[in-house]
């Protein structure tokens, strides 16, 4: 079942600082966009992509309503066509021309006029695209949008390899887990917060070819997971930047599977 419209960013995150990490509720599978002229549109290298995109959420996040949940980055190899806020629970990301009305997202509907052959045909083999879902614990879920044998892969810090789309739901990030990496890494004396909001961006690749560097794919696309950024400052926040804190050595410790946290697959996973 969808999850319901109408979460705030805010009430997400106070009800999982509360939570005791070791309930573990079942989980239900389930643009706006900017109008602004961008700052910059096109980069060479991904750490600079990373940066600036970043400083600009991280410059807005206080004006962003809090039931915004997320923000799409549309890029063809190097090149930003587009940005979108989301607020609906349900995006649909396809080929099609049609203008973003809050849930479906056609990607042909942006004009790029240095786009080639190659990214014209990989927005026609998209076809029904891609479902991205948020549900109610915060945590998202993707699938193929219709069969189609395009290779869809999402890359993410949780995990160190790619997941591939196929017709079913895929969790791709689990806010929980992200709130315990989080309190982890700042008990460390090396706390750093740039490198954790930096996990909350989930890369897509849209299209099948082979290379590994995101900026010469023909299309792709950044999500940045705003509940997460939000939840950064929440911990730190409330636990203090001391790596020496007991609060948060405590709930390292709760968290700890000597102490009876999760070990599954989709559980406490690292970042890099």
């Amino acid at each position: 079942m969808a999850p319901q419209v109408g979460f705030s960013r805010t009430a997400l995150i106070e009800r999982l600082m509360k939570e005791n990490p070791l309930n573990d509720p079942s989980e239900s599978v389930p643009i706006e966009e900017e109008r602004f002229s961008p700052r910059k549109r096109s980069w060479t290298e991904m750490a600079l992509f990373i940066k600036d995109n970043l400083l600009e959420v991280e410059q807005k996040i206080q004006q962003i309503e809090t039931q915004i949940w997320g923000k799409l980055i549309i890029m063809e190899k190097n090149f930003r066509t587009a940005k979108a806020y989301l607020r609906n629970p349900v995006i649909i990301v396809d080929g099609s021309n049609e203008e973003f009305d809050g849930v479906k997202l056609g990607l042909n509907h942006f004009e790029n006029h240095n786009r080639d052959t190659i990214t014209e045909l990989e927005l026609k083999l998209l076809q029904k695209g891609i479902r991205i879902q948020l549900d109610e614990a915060g945590n998202i879920w993707m699938k193929k949008n219709g069969g189609f044998e395009k290779k869809i892969s999402v890359k993410t810090k949780q995990k160190r390899e790619p997941i591939f789309i196929s017709e079913d739901f895929k969790k791709v990030f689990d806010l929980r887990n992200f709130k315990e990496s989080v309190i982890s890494n700042l008990s460390s004396e090396n706390s750093d917060k740039k490198r954790l909001r930096e996990s909350a961006m989930i890369f897509l690749k849209l299209s099948d070819s082979g290379n590994e560097d995101l900026l010469k794919n023909p299309v792709w696309c950044c999500l940045i997971h705003l509940i997460a950024v939000d939840m950064v400052d929440a911990v730190a926040s409330e636990f203090g930047h001391s790596p020496h804190n007991s609060l948060i050595r405590n709930l390292v410790e709760s968290q700890s599977p000597s102490n009876g946290s999760h070990s599954s697959e989709e559980s406490s996973a690292k970042l890099e």
